[in-house]
């Protein structure tokens, strides 16, 4: 019912950006139809990726805290949050040699990370770590940094901890070693990790 009522908002908003997050939870489309409409729609500057991005994270905090969007009415499921987050974390790698070089970008590759690392704590919390795996680094390779890292332990923690969960222990423990410092979540999972199975 959820699903319906968001994919019939979807449809019948008035705004472009609503229509791709219907394709995104809808069968017939899924998150990588959504993500060449969202890019496709941001080259034709439709809409920002900063407003493809608000939309996201309103998606995945009704799906966190059981509360209806503003917009719709409706609680988000959380598949179709992540779904939604996927896609325009993809449509922003398919559109990665496209965006300005200059150091005022560096709040908006953060942003990015933070999407990335919202929507895979929810598939993670969620029991579905193959998603989560897909999104913990999804997005442009521009958020990917040591100074991102070093200020998102958290989202650092995570990654190390879905490679562990995913069968790739050695990976994690070598993700959290390359480290300068580590602090926080990234320095908790690098503890367990040590300690063993």
């Amino acid at each position: 019912m959820v699903l319906a009522c968001l994919v019939l908002t979807a449809c019948n908003s008035s705004t472009p950006l609503d229509a791709a997050a219907g394709v995104a939870v809808s069968p017939a489309g899924g998150r990588k139809a959504a993500a060449f409409q969202i890019a496709a729609d941001w080259k034709a500057k439709t809409y920002t990726f900063d407003e493809a991005m608000n939309l996201a994270w309103e998606w995945l905090d009704s799906a966190r805290n059981g509360t209806p969007m503003l917009s719709a009415g409706v609680v988000v499921k959380s598949t179709d949050a992540t779904a939604f987050a996927g896609a325009v974390l993809d449509a922003m790698q398919i559109c990665e040699g496209q965006f300005p070089v200059h150091d005022e970008m560096v709040l908006f590759w953060y942003r990015v990370g933070g999407l990335a690392n919202k929507a895979a704590e929810e598939a993670h919390f969620a029991g579905r770590l193959a998603e989560a795996a897909t999104l913990v680094e999804a997005g442009p390779r521009q958020w990917r940094t040591e100074g991102y890292w070093y200020t998102h332990p958290n989202h650092d923690g995570l990654a190390a901890a879905i490679l562990a969960q995913s069968g790739r222990r050695s990976e994690a423990i070598a993700r959290l070693q390359s480290r300068v410092e580590l602090k926080g979540a990234a320095a908790e999972v690098y503890e367990m990790l040590m300690k063993g199975p």
